[in-house]
C-alpha cells in the first residue's frame, strides 16, 4: 500500500501544479500561448485509452516540473510533424533539454485552428551527446 499512496500523492501534486500553469508563451512558436488543458494531463496517465504503467506515469509527473524552463527557453523545435485525418490536421512540435542527466522531451499539439496546447512530457536517461540534442 505505501507504493499506491506515493503514486496517489505524486499524481495529485502533479495535477495541482499542472492546473496552476494555465498557459505559457512559447517564444519558439511565434510567441503563441501554450494552454495546459485536461487532455494534456490525461495523456500523462493514458495512451490510446490504455492506462500507462505506474513507473512511466511517475517519470512523467516528475518531468512535468521542468516544462516551464524548457518552453520558456525553447529555440528551434527538435521535431515537427503533421498528421492528417478525415477532417482535421494535428500539428506536433517537440522540444527537449538535458537536465540532471536526463533528456526531458515536451510535445505540443495544435488541431486545425484550435489552441496550441501541451500534449505530453517524457523523461529518459540521457544517451545523446550535447551536439546531438
Amino acid at each position: 500500500m505505501p507504493h499506491a499512496q506515493s503514486y496517489k500523492s505524486c499524481r495529485e501534486e502533479a495535477k495541482l501544479y499542472y492546473k496552476s500553469i494555465g498557459f505559457l508563451i512559447c517564444p519558439a512558436i511565434r510567441d503563441e500561448k501554450v494552454y495546459f488543458q485536461n487532455a494534456g494531463f490525461k495523456h500523462l496517465i493514458y495512451k490510446e485509452k490504455r492506462f500507462r504503467p505506474i513507473a512511466d506515469q511517475m517519470r512523467r509527473f516528475k518531468a512535468l516540473y521542468y516544462v516551464k524552463e524548457i518552453l520558456l527557453g525553447a529555440g528551434v523545435p527538435s521535431e515537427y510533424r503533421e498528421e492528417k485525418g478525415n477532417s482535421s490536421t494535428a500539428r506536433f512540435w517537440a522540444f527537449g533539454k538535458i537536465i540532471n542527466g536526463r533528456y526531458i522531451h515536451i510535445i505540443l499539439r495544435k488541431i486545425n485552428n484550435g489552441p496550441l496546447h501541451f500534449f505530453s512530457v517524457r523523461s529518459e536517461q540521457n544517451t545523446k551527446t550535447p551536439e546531438g540534442v
